[in-house]
């Protein structure tokens, strides 16, 4: 029973793996894949830092 199991494992991870981007043609197909939802904008600098400072914070919960 183990063989078939390590069996059946191995072909689901086959079945999920994903392609290589191995060539130029692979890598514009991935990218055209993907949605369309950058909008070109970079965030401002301040709310960078408080996205770095909030995770800071995180970190010194009381334990």
């Amino acid at each position: 029973m183990s063989a078939w199991l390590r069996d059946a494992g191995r072909r689901r991870l086959a079945e999920h793996r994903p392609s290589p981007l191995d060539s130029p043609q692979t890598l514009r197909a991935f990218f055209a894949d993907l949605p369309d939802t950058d909008t070109g904008q970079e965030p401002d600098w301040e709310q960078h830092l408080a996205v770095i400072a909030a995770s800071r914070a995180e970190g010194t919960g009381g334990a």
